[in-house]
């Protein structure tokens, strides 16, 4: 006989008890629960033939309370099965984890708000990129051909396509706010422009955030290391010394970082290993005459292939050694290794002063070569007329080192390594038979030989290349090949000593070049102004591309800032100031002010010519406060003197534009005619008024052309232009050449009056001192004759009167002059109005 079931309690809200608000959920012990009906037959849940029931004691004298289906929890704490407190718009759970609350549609309350806000945003993005796109079609369609094509052209360009739409409206884009911008460079590191606060948010390999840098950091760099001349390098200790002790370093400078590339300078200094274990097999006297060691000839070449060699790579360091150290000559001459060791004992001069004497010895060697070098190319004749050219131009043989670089490079033409647009069949055969190790070190000539050339165009107004290599750049992957290699069929296996970056600033020297191409064509006229014949277009057009080059990049070149990567920041920002400096201060006729040519491709309302000039011009003079605030950790390089001297004459021309500073013979012949006219009215006899005569203080005033309006202008402007008087004074000790690139600035000083004839003959004594050894260990018959350009704003008009030479000679006549019109005397003046009183 089965046992009766129990009823089951019905979950349904018919059968609830109801209680009162107060006692919902509990029951006085007297009272019972209301006799329910049983519950059908089918209501009965049978379990493998028996029927499950529920316990009497189960069953709660509590009714359970109903689901609230009101509101549901978000689709987070549903799919982590978690309690959810469904407090929108975020939930608490959300909120702690971090992750986005969204709350489903729950279509039995039709609570539609999140969705219908979240297919509202949805909507509102994609009309307004339709709309920026219909508006930029619409632009397109009305604008000239020629435009058209421009604008075509930067699309294709840039990233941003509709910050191209922004520039042809004129307009900030609409989806930043101003209120935005200006929020956001305040909170930033201040910037002289809002172009430049755009660059830095957005090219930051290239454009840092620079924080201020104190006049007390600034002027415990002044002061030069007291280099102590003696053997074994022992200078470079004191050096650090002085440095660690009197140099306030800042985040910029602090955070400059040596890695493996950069030893210490104690390392430097006492150096014992080699870059590769063969040079201590070296037999140097097979190769030279001058009588050096086999082991500092090994510490020279090793310390050459360790710095300057990674910034052109001119030859394959691999297959040199292996020549040189075998006595070979596939890839190693007497004239190269000469050339090299002329070269990298300048430098090494710093790490070793016994040095400094060699130099005229190489120098001599292998000009003696250089005349049997013969007239059939060679890979090894190109590099080594190369090699030649770098250490003639930072030596003072300019006129040397120009034909030994034009002979490199009609070499390197006859070869096809340079200046053709394509190959030919023969040429493609013809490859295809060489052999691997010829294929990499003609890839390495090629390559060094177009961007030292490319390094050196701007500054001699040399001749540009119309055509980079064809070969691909040392350390390209095949994937990296040009179309033209390609059809060659052959894969070029690298060294170790390949810098992998190098195919990414070969890729910046071509782009130089097409500049160059352009802004020193012969057939461009030389008496008008370069802004005329070339258009703004081009110039932005070449930014931009540089800019491409920088974000591309910048996985390439690591964050971190070793020596390597300072150089070619300051290449950068020395190329970027050679483009836009043709349309700085364009006269306008019949306008007083000078006309301003706004930028279209930039979000910043203020970008012009003159905005992304003068950011370069910040980069440079932080990137040479970085270069002189380690100088005991890194080697010094001539190479680094372009952001030296593009500063140093951008802050004079910029001072002197400013403030309206015109030239010695100028003010001279102004003040010998306020003398004139001021004698010629007491000799008529004509009585000045006392209240309207004009004191002795208004007269020095027309010749002094010095108010105190300037002077906090000129107290920054001097620390930075000393600080590179400071850097060509270390420079000096390696390189001859300093000492006319010092003389011709001092020159511009004393002419834009930021220096005195006394300070300028002061510090142009002490960076002399700094290298006594030049005028002991080399001999004046070649008298140095140094043609490289600083007055850039004269290059191309007057190139005789830019040079380096040119204003060098005239250092002498204006300390004279700026003596004889000294701010605190002016005899001459002075001298003449007593003079015309005691006639009165």
């Amino acid at each position: 006989m089965s046992r009766p079931l129990r009823p089951l309690l019905p979950l349904a809200a018919e059968g609830r008890q109801q209680q009162p608000p107060g006692q919902q959920g509990q029951v006085s012990p007297g009272d019972r629960p209301q006799k329910l009906q049983p519950s059908p037959p089918l209501a009965q849940h049978h379990v493998l033939g028996r029927a499950k029931v529920t316990p009497a004691a189960s069953t709660p004298l509590t009714q359970r309370r109903r689901r609230d289906t009101s509101s549901i929890a978000c689709n987070m704490c549903r799919t982590k099965k978690t309690a959810c407190d469904r407090v929108r718009p975020s939930c608490m759970p959300c909120i702690d984890r971090g992750s986005r609350c969204v709350y489903r549609t729950n279509y039995r309350t039709n609570d539609t708000t999140a969705a219908s806000e979240a297919l509202q945003r949805q909507l509102d993005t994609l009309q307004t990129r339709l709309r920026d796109q219909a508006q930029m079609v619409q632009a397109l369609a009305a604008l000239p051909p020629e435009a058209a094509v421009d604008i075509l052209r930067l699309l294709r360009t840039t990233k941003e396509p509709f910050a191209v739409l922004s520039s042809l409206q004129g307009s900030m884009h609409t989806r930043m706010r101003p209120s935005d911008y200006r929020t956001s460079r305040s909170i930033s590191p201040p910037t002289g422009s809002h172009l430049e606060f755009e660059l830095a948010a957005r090219y930051r390999a290239v454009y840092a955030r620079l924080e201020p840098v104190d006049d007390a950091s600034l002027q415990a760099l002044l002061m030069p290391a007291e280099y102590v001349q003696e053997p074994a390098g022992g200078f470079l200790d004191d050096m650090m010394d002085s440095s660690s002790s009197s140099t306030t370093p800042t985040p910029s400078a602090a955070s400059f970082t040596t890695s493996t590339e950069i030893p210490p300078a104690q390392t430097l200094a006492r150096k014992s290993a080699y870059i590769d274990d063969r040079l201590q097999l070296l037999q140097i006297e097979y190769w030279t005459s001058v009588p050096i060691s086999n082991s500092v000839a090994a510490s020279i070449i090793s310390f050459y292939l360790e710095y300057d060699h990674t910034l052109f790579h001119i030859f394959d360091a691999d297959l040199f050694l292996a020549d040189l150290i075998d006595c070979r000559s596939d890839y190693c001459s007497a004239f190269l290794v000469n050339s090299i060791l002329f070269f990298a004992c300048q430098a090494y001069t710093a790490v070793d002063a016994a040095a400094a004497p060699l130099v005229h010895a190489f120098f001599r060697e292998a000009v003696v070569l250089w005349s049997g070098l013969g007239s059939v190319p060679s890979l090894t004749g190109i590099a080594a007329c190369e090699m030649f050219s770098m250490g003639g131009y930072f030596y003072g043989r300019d006129q040397q080192a120009l034909d030994a670089l034009i002979q490199g490079r009609r070499m390197a033409e006859k070869l096809e390594l340079l200046s053709i647009p394509c190959y030919s069949p023969e040429r493609i055969a013809d490859l295809q038979q060489q052999s691997p190790k010829w294929l990499r070190a003609a890839a390495h000539t090629a390559w060094g030989v177009h961007n030292w050339l490319s390094a050196h165009v701007f500054y001699y107004n040399g001749e540009a290349i119309h055509s980079p290599p064809l070969l691909p750049a040392p350390g390209s992957t095949p994937a990296q090949y040009g179309d033209e290699f390609a059809k060659v069929g052959r894969t070029i296996e690298w060294s170790k000593y390949t810098t992998p970056s190098y195919p990414s600033i070969s890729q910046f020297w071509a782009i130089t070049q097409e500049v160059a191409v352009v802004y020193l064509n012969p057939q461009m006229d030389r008496n008008r102004p370069l802004a005329e014949q070339v258009p703004m277009a081009f110039a932005e057009e070449k930014y931009r591309k540089l800019l491409q080059w920088a974000d591309s990049t910048a996985d390439v070149i690591s964050d971190r800032q070793t020596w390597r990567l300072l150089v070619w920041q300051c290449w950068f920002h020395c190329a970027v100031m050679h483009i836009f400096r043709p349309f700085l201060h364009e006269k306008q006729p019949g306008a007083k002010s000078p006309r301003r040519r706004p930028l279209r491709t930039f979000a910043a309302m203020d970008g012009s010519p003159e905005t992304v000039f003068a950011a370069s011009v910040e980069q440079l003079k932080n990137l040479s406060f970085i270069y002189l605030s380690n100088l005991s950790r890194i080697p010094l390089s001539g190479f680094f003197n372009a952001a030296f001297v593009v500063v140093g004459h951008a802050m004079i021309q910029d001072f002197k534009q400013k403030h309206k500073i015109g030239t010695p013979s100028s003010r001279l012949s102004s003040s010998s005619q306020h003398s004139a006219q001021s004698a010629e009215l007491l000799m008529a006899g004509v009585e000045k008024d006392k209240d309207d005569s004009m004191d002795s203080d208004d007269e020095m005033e027309l010749v002094r052309r010095t108010p105190q309006g300037i002077v906090d202008d000129k107290k920054m402007l001097r620390l930075y232009f000393l600080l590179c008087v400071r850097a060509w004074t270390d420079l000096y000790m390696c390189f001859p050449t300093f000492s006319e690139f010092t003389q011709a600035f001092l020159s511009m000083a004393m002419e834009a009056e930021i220096l005195s004839g006394s300070e300028a003959q002061s510090s142009l004594a002490r960076l002399r001192a700094n290298g006594r050894h030049h005028n002991s260990h080399t001999p004046q018959e070649v008298p140095i004759n140094v043609q490289s350009l600083i007055d850039f704003d004269l290059s191309l008009s007057q190139p005789e009167e830019a040079s380096v030479n040119s204003l060098a000679q005239r250092f002498n006549d204006l300390a004279t002059f700026s003596e004889l019109t000294n701010a605190e005397d002016f005899v001459a003046v002075i001298s003449d109005d007593a003079r015309f009183r005691e006639i009165e």
